[in-house]
């Protein structure tokens, strides 16, 4: 006889029994959870709130070393290296934080205070020392940096020349300071259209060298004349380049560059000019001062803002006539990301550049725009009428790889431009044949595999144009390039690339 085993059943009260357990347990972890979360939050505030220096010094590495490096960015090294003036007792000295003293800055009071760790300070530090001309006996650079910091002083007064005070200039200029006028008194009409005035130093006009402006009242007199009405200018920008260094037996002379720009009431006005000054033997806290100064090529650009903006995108009119714009390049980097991806070197923070040069001898530039992995880069030759048409597969630079940059070059000497793209991690050189169509010639295989942009000099001096990368850490290599026989790298030492 057969019997139907029938299957067991948990009776109500043992399913109750079974869960009831399950449910206690996590109510009891998430209690103790809770507990162990307070405690911690508790720990915490009490470790970055208790009074005295060991609140402050417990308190540094909270901060953002970022927020330190950029406040370290923006302060020249001529005045990063000063003191900063402690604090008064009247200023509630008490109450703030002291600025930490460094070991790595010498016993100087660190500006940036209890911002910087000891860490952070001794990297900045030796950063500084390998960019410092001084480090290596350079001093027409290390004065470069003086001069620089001296009219960049300049500068800043003349953002507001209502107010300069001749007293701001004391520590400027030397006791037998003397100038011409630095803006010619007569300018000469060299250009103009409907939209800018181009005013230039007339050749035969000589009052400003007869002219002479005598100690720091005379800088200032003549420093207010740059600016035309000056009571209504506003939104000055001022701007300095030394550009060369000549030392003498007891004097420097250096070679500016002078750039401003200002709003009048009728429109923009721009001005550039080369200044000549000379400098004087270094003060009692080391800073030189001018002992003249002297104006050349001297040139103002006026747009009247009545009119219409002196650009627009003309974008579609001059490529969209070409199907790779219509179908590719119109659409941003977010559209293909969704459709092509990381598996072609796509990358959303990675950066594109572009290249333009006269490829094919017409005088018109020509242009070559790099795209990301898994889109092809795009050769656009520039027409007589303003468009472009697309000729990168005729061309055979059409590469589909990553190409962060480009640069149209003359490496052979032949007269045209040849191209040079980072295609990570190699560079590609492609010889053009003198019509605007390239062929491979060279892959280089450099140290760095993150090149983001390429410049060209000769940096050996042999004849041949070189070509400098520069990676995405900013840490640039050279690499040397002889053409004859097919470009070569050479490798080098990294105490000569620049950081």
């Amino acid at each position: 006889m057969s019997t139907k085993k029938t299957p067991l059943r948990p009776q109500p009260s043992q399913i109750v029994r079974t869960v009831a357990p399950s449910r206690r347990f996590r109510s009891r972890l998430a209690l103790g959870t809770l507990v162990i979360f307070s405690l911690i939050s508790v720990a915490v505030t009490w470790h970055f709130m208790r009074p005295g220096e060991d609140a402050d010094r417990d308190r540094t590495p909270v901060q953002s070393n970022d927020a330190t490096e950029t406040e370290n960015e923006a302060v020249p090294r001529s005045v990063e290296a000063r003191t900063v003036r402690p604090p008064a007792a009247n200023e509630g000295s008490s109450s703030r934080v002291a600025p930490a003293t460094s070991e790595s800055s010498g016993g100087q009071v660190d500006e940036l205070g209890a911002l910087r760790t000891p860490q952070v300070a001794a990297q900045h530090a030796a950063q500084h020392k390998r960019v410092d001309p001084r480090s290596d006996g350079w001093k027409t650079e290390a004065f470069a940096e003086t001069a620089s910091a001296q009219l960049s002083q300049i500068g800043h007064l003349l953002e507001d020349p209502r107010s300069i005070d001749p007293a701001a200039l004391a520590n400027l200029v030397s006791d037998d300071f003397s100038c011409g006028s630095l803006k010619p008194r007569r300018l000469s009409e060299a250009f103009r259209d409907e939209a800018l005035i181009v005013r230039r130093a007339a050749p035969s006009d000589q009052q400003a060298s007869r002219v002479r402006f005598h100690g720091a009242a005379g800088l200032v007199e003549t420093l207010q004349s740059l600016v035309d009405q000056i009571e209504t200018a506003s939104e000055n920008h001022v701007h300095f380049k030394v550009v060369s260094v000549e030392p003498r037996s007891n004097e420097l002379t250096t070679t500016a560059y002078y750039q401003a720009s200002y709003r009048t009431t009728t429109g923009l006005v721009q001005q550039r000019a080369t200044w000549d000054c000379r400098w004087a033997e270094a003060a009692a806290d080391g800073l030189a001062q001018l002992s003249d100064i002297a104006v050349r090529d001297f040139e103002q650009v006026e747009a009247d803002q009545r009119r219409q903006p002196l650009f627009a995108d003309c974008t579609e009119g001059v490529l969209g006539a070409n199907r790779s714009f219509r179908d590719q390049l119109v659409y941003g980097l977010d559209h293909w990301l969704r459709r092509i991806g990381r598996l072609h070197g796509m990358y959303i923070f990675a950066s594109y550049g572009i290249a333009l040069g006269d490829v094919n001898g017409d005088g018109l530039d020509d242009l070559y725009v790099c795209q990301p992995g898994g889109l092809p880069n795009r050769f656009f030759i520039h027409n007589p009428d303003g468009t472009a048409t697309d000729r990168s597969s005729w061309a055979g630079v059409d590469l589909i790889d990553h190409t962060s940059s480009a640069l149209f070059v003359d490496l052979d000497n032949d007269g045209d431009q040849d191209l040079v793209a980072t295609v990570n991690p190699v560079v590609l050189v492609f010889e053009n044949d003198s019509t605007g169509r390239f062929r491979q010639r060279a892959i280089l295989r450099p140290a760095d595999r993150d090149f983001y942009g390429l410049s060209a000099a000769d940096y050996d001096d042999d004849g041949d144009l070189d070509l400098y990368g520069l990676d995405e850490v900013a840490q640039g290599r050279p690499i040397t390039s002889a053409f004859a026989g097919g470009l070569v790298s050479r490798p080098n030492d990294r105490d000569r690339s620049a950081a």
